[in-house]
């Protein structure tokens, strides 16, 4: 067992897993060995301590307590954070309930809106491009090495909404131009409508993409790692988005209408 001298600052500390008591402004020789060497606090010190810490087991350090040295080898909990697997999935299970729900509200809100051109194949079409811009942002969390955390699924509720409103002002001017040209082909119009949406699609998403851009810098900068996992796959989201909203929910939707109308045409 090596000895090691320590300088210990001016004051009164304990060992907090013995209760030992050291005087500090002086040099300590202390004997433990290096794998249980002494913590030593004062009265009130906030320590972070795994939850099995005291009892020499890190089997699970993930689980991380903020005690209150109190003295006396004596501790108060301060604060705590649990990421263990049963809690960790816990909350996986709930945030796939609030997104399923929320997509569900979206087909209802969706169906009802566009009732005149087909409103739940505009709705089933929306959610297949919101599905597309969530793999997207989930697949920027793999690449770049970012936790499935509370940001991640705040991206997942925040593209809903953005990618969203996008695809249903295609689907609005699309409504509008089958009122006001009735003569044109299923494709036609979506192309037209297309055409007639790009622009505001783009800006708006060139606008919000700057905006963020910004975010993640800062947090690259400063290492601010909870703007980090949620400023990155925002911006892939808000790429996809746009693409998803102008090329996949119209295209489909067009397929799709195209194909009702030759079935019952029959």
């Amino acid at each position: 067992m090596a000895g090691v001298n320590v300088w210990i600052p001016e004051g009164r500390y304990t060992d907090i897993f013995t209760g030992r008591i050291y005087c500090g402004k002086r040099f300590v020789k202390m004997y433990r060995d290096i794998e249980n060497f002494p913590v030593l606090a004062k009265e009130g010190a906030i320590i972070p301590m795994s939850a099995n810490d005291r009892d020499n087991d890190c089997s699970n350090p993930a689980e991380l307590e903020l005690l209150v040295y109190r003295g006396n080898n004596t501790f108060t909990l301060y604060d705590s954070n649990s990421v263990s697997p049963t809690v960790a999935g816990t909350f996986f299970i709930k945030s796939l309930v609030a997104v399923a729900i929320a997509a569900g509200f979206i087909i209802l809100y969706v169906s009802i809106r566009f009732r005149k051109i087909g409103g739940f194949t505009a709705a089933v079409c929306s959610v297949v491009a919101l599905v597309h811009d969530v793999i997207i942002a989930f697949l920027a969390c793999v690449i770049f090495g970012l936790e499935i955390d509370t940001n991640f699924f705040a991206v997942v509720l925040t593209l809903f909404g953005y990618s969203l409103n996008s695809t249903i002002v295609m689907f609005d001017r699309i409504r509008e131009n089958n009122k006001h040209f009735a003569q044109l082909a299923i494709c036609e119009n979506v192309n037209k409508s297309l055409r007639e949406t790009f622009t505001r699609s783009v800006f708006t998403a060139f606008t919000t993409f700057i905006a963020i851009t910004s975010i993640a810098v800062v947090a690259e900068f400063f290492g601010v790692s909870a703007l980090r996992s949620f400023a990155i796959p925002m911006l892939c989201g808000i790429v996809a988005g746009t693409f998803s909203s102008l090329f996949i929910a119209g295209p489909m939707w067009v397929k799709w209408s195209e194909a009702r109308a030759a079935k019952e045409s029959k």
